[in-house]
C-alpha cells in the first residue's frame, strides 16, 4: 500500500524506461500520495482544493487548488 516503496516499484517497472523528472504524481493525500511519491523520487503535485496548510516536513513540488492548473505545469 502507498506510501510504501513496495507499491511504487512495480508501478514504475511496468511503465518501462523513463526519466523520473518526466513523471508527475498527482494526488490529494499527503500521507499516501505525496509521501509515497517523494519516497520514490517522483515529482509530486498535491491537489488541495481546500487550501490546507503546507506541511513543512514533506517535499511537494507543486500545489494546485483546481485541476485546470495542471495545464500550467505540464
Amino acid at each position: 500500500e502507498k506510501p510504501s516503496l513496495d507499491f511504487f516499484r512495480p508501478v514504475l517497472e511496468a511503465i518501462g524506461p523513463y526519466d523520473r523528472e518526466e513523471l508527475l504524481l498527482i494526488g490529494d493525500s499527503l500521507t499516501s500520495d505525496m509521501e509515497g511519491g517523494s519516497r520514490a523520487g517522483i515529482p509530486c503535485c498535491w491537489y488541495d482544493p481546500h487550501g490546507a496548510a503546507l506541511p513543512e516536513d514533506l517535499r511537494i513540488d507543486y500545489r494546485i487548488t483546481d485541476l485546470r492548473q495542471l495545464y500550467d505545469i505540464v
